[in-house]
């Protein structure tokens, strides 16, 4: 019986973790210097969405035993790709985009685990 590989699986939990790690840093940031700029909270931003849909692509492309733990990442994925790609192409524009980019976000994920 061929063994499979648990690099990708422990890569996506590290990422996840990595991920949660810097979004709680970034919103106790947030919080405590309210006065950042909106260019520096839509780069990082950008940066953070771009990051973590690397992350659903590796999670997605690892070989899990049952495949439902990452069955929706590809999607996820390839959507956060493209929603950090756009914040950090105009990044003074977040604040009007935001609220499409977790609006669609949001949809697609409630879509996704219907």
């Amino acid at each position: 019986m061929k063994m499979r590989s648990v690099a990708p699986i422990r890569i996506a939990k590290i990422g996840y973790i990595m991920m949660s790690v810097f979004l709680c840093i970034i919103g106790v940031l947030f919080i405590a210097l309210p006065d950042i700029s909106i260019s520096m909270i839509g780069v990082s931003m950008g940066i953070a969405m771009i990051v973590f849909g690397i992350v659903k692509l590796v999670g997605y492309f690892s070989r899990d035993l049952f495949r439902s733990a990452f069955q929706f990442d590809l999607e996820f994925g390839i959507m956060l790709l493209v929603l950090g790609s756009i914040v950090l192409i105009r990044p003074d524009d977040l604040m009007t985009f935001i609220c499409i980019a977790i609006g669609i976000s949001i949809l697609t994920d409630g879509l996704f685990k219907v």
